[in-house]
């Protein structure tokens, strides 16, 4: 098996981990939107005080009150001025640095296919915008020394080099290992497991949390009304049942 076929393979390998991963983070991130909005629920239902919850949301409330649109406006555009021009700089030092003739040559290769410039003026703006993006990450990681990549692109916009080089082969199988201990991390996830979980025992994980944070022990210990002369909100027997079977 020849250094191109053996690179193929492996990126092969690499696009499904990297898809299978992406699918475990969007699960992550639904089971954790599921089990806060389950669980603000609860709490709002108990009206009990917890750190966590209160003083964070508090605290953002009263920030964004204070700001003005018309400052937020001003620090997005001066946020973006900066950032375009750090990637122009980037863009222009990258060919300045030592790199791999193979490499070098590749960077010129994909920056004739992806640089602002070289787009064409009929794509489509959010097409043209993400083709942009891709090549402002490439030329940071190149600029970097991490070609993982570069080598990725060269295979999705199909360009052909004279040689391939056995580095190159690490190089991907270092992005695999990355990207299998990562879903080895997701896998044990409390999100991906709450997603999946059937509405009992969604109940008892939530029955499980209110106990671990002390929302069900004796009310002098945790009972802090969040709203002045409000609703005492749910009993403790209410909390306690939360997750049985009735």
């Amino acid at each position: 098996m020849n250094l191109k076929t053996g690179f193929k393979k492996k990126l092969y390998k690499f696009r499904y981990l990297e898809q299978e991963f992406l699918e475990y983070e969007e699960l992550d991130k639904q089971g954790k939107d599921a089990f806060m909005a389950d669980l603000r629920e609860v709490h709002a239902k108990m009206n009990v005080y917890d750190a966590a919850l209160d003083d964070p949301f508090k605290a953002t409330s009263e920030k964004s009150s204070t700001k003005k649109s018309d400052t937020q406006n001003s620090a997005h555009q001066e946020t973006q001025e900066q950032s375009k021009s750090k990637n122009n700089e980037q863009v222009k030092s990258a060919f300045k640095k030592s790199h791999d003739a193979q490499i070098k040559k590749l960077y010129r290769k994909i920056a004739m296919k992806l640089h602002p410039d070289k787009l064409s003026k009929s794509i489509p703006d959010e097409e043209k915008d993400y083709l942009i993006k891709k090549f402002e990450k490439i030329t940071e990681d190149y600029q970097a020394g991490d070609y993982s990549s570069l080598l990725l692109v060269m295979d999705e916009l199909n360009i052909i080099l004279d040689n391939y080089k056995p580095e190159w082969l690490d190089i991907i199988d270092q992005k695999i290992l990355e990207f299998s201990q990562k879903i080895i991390v997701l896998k044990k996830s409390m999100y991906i497991v709450y997603a999946q979980s059937s509405d009992v025992e969604k109940k008892k994980i939530l029955r499980a949390f209110m106990k671990e944070r002390g929302w069900t022990s004796n009310l002098s210990a945790v009972k802090k009304s969040r709203k002045k002369n409000g609703n005492p909100g749910k009993s403790l027997s209410w909390a306690r049942k939360l997750g049985e079977d009735n």
